[in-house]
């Protein structure tokens, strides 16, 4: 079966009798299931390149009733719209699906971003040895050790590539969505030729000595032709001559 052929969306019996296929075909009128089997064989010999009254009669022998050219030819054209729908289908889901991949990779940098932008805070803890006070959990004098704890903010300035990232999404976005306009590209054919090792000057001079030439040959040709008709003219003349008195 080919690729197009498995590609059948289905109608309802309404539409179908809309449609009006089957009238004025011989035997009894398709059923709406009917026509959607015929539709599936239809397709399979439409791509393998039979013709209307090739498929009809194809469908003709499998099937307790017999379409028409013209039934077929309908069908036909049934066939090439579900298609084209089918491809616009899977392009947009396509489209979409890429869409929601980049908006997902967009909101990952942007949690990046918003990340290497808060203040820092860093903290360090240090061993202090200390004594007891009068009156201060031990004896007076006693030697102990405490924990001093110093904390430091720091704004951060951010990091540029979660930007750079952001930047990309929306750039392969507009490309998906078609908002960038047609890029227009020059080249300069002369600077190509030389990076080719051609001197440009000299194609020129040959483009213009061909052109010469040409147009020479189609002068000389022009002249030859009207030389050959003067020269009937005059022998014609001179073949008749004057009368003589």
């Amino acid at each position: 079966m080919g690729e197009g052929a498995g590609i059948i969306v289905g109608m309802r019996k309404d539409e179908v009798d809309k449609l009006g296929f089957g009238k004025g075909s011989p035997g009894p009128k398709r059923r709406a299931e009917e026509r959607e089997a015929d539709l599936v064989l239809e397709a399979e010999r439409y791509l393998a390149g039979d013709t209307h009254a090739k498929i009809a009669a194809y469908i003709g022998e499998r099937r307790s009733y017999k379409l028409t050219p013209q039934t077929v030819r309908l069908d036909i054209q049934e066939l090439h719209q579900r298609w084209v729908l089918a491809q616009l289908i899977d392009f947009n889901a396509a489209m979409a699906k890429e869409l929601v991949r980049i908006d997902r990779l967009e909101g990952a940098y942007w949690e990046g971003w918003e990340r290497s932008i808060r203040e820092f805070v860093e903290t360090k803890t240090t061993n202090v040895e200390d004594q007891f006070a009068e009156g201060r959990g031990g004896k007076e004098g006693e030697a102990y050790v405490r924990k001093k704890v110093e904390q430091t903010v720091r704004e951060l300035v951010g990091e540029s590539k979660f930007l750079d990232g952001v930047g990309k999404c929306i750039e392969q976005r507009c490309k998906i969505l078609g908002l960038y306009a047609p890029e227009k590209v020059e080249i300069n054919w002369k600077e190509e030729a030389r990076s080719l090792g051609i001197n440009p000057d000299e194609v020129i001079d040959g483009l213009v000595r061909d052109f010469l030439e040409s147009a020479e040959q189609r002068g000389a040709s022009g002249l030859d032709a009207g030389g050959g008709a003067g020269g009937v003219g005059k022998g014609e003349t001179e073949g008749r001559g004057t009368p003589e008195g």
